[in-house]
């Protein structure tokens, strides 16, 4: 079961509901990145543990379709303006 927190970065105005690095639900693991296109962190898809997924959804953006994301783990800073971005309140568990 993995987990999802808010992030809001001190400096601009990215912010997001991810978990803030890798993470695995029953049938998915994810890591937290920054998509160059949307401008939004997201949590993307790095491998399905079923072989009936479509594997063409991995290392892609849910939002718009892009692979140009840059893999962002909490306490590394902000990826939009380098700033500070800390983890704030767990916000819900998924699987």
């Amino acid at each position: 079961m993995g987990s999802k927190y808010s992030f809001k970065c001190e400096n601009c105005d990215l912010q997001g509901i991810v978990a803030g690095g890798p993470d695995a639900g029953f049938f998915v693991i994810t890591q937290t990145g920054y998509c160059r296109k949307c401008n939004m962190l997201i949590d993307y898809a790095t491998e399905f543990r079923d072989e009936d997924s479509c594997q063409d959804d991995l290392n892609t953006c849910h939002l718009c379709g892009s692979n140009n994301l840059l893999k962002w783990n909490k306490g590394e800073p902000c990826p939009q303006c380098g700033g500070n971005l800390p983890q704030g309140k767990h916000i819900l568990y998924w699987d």
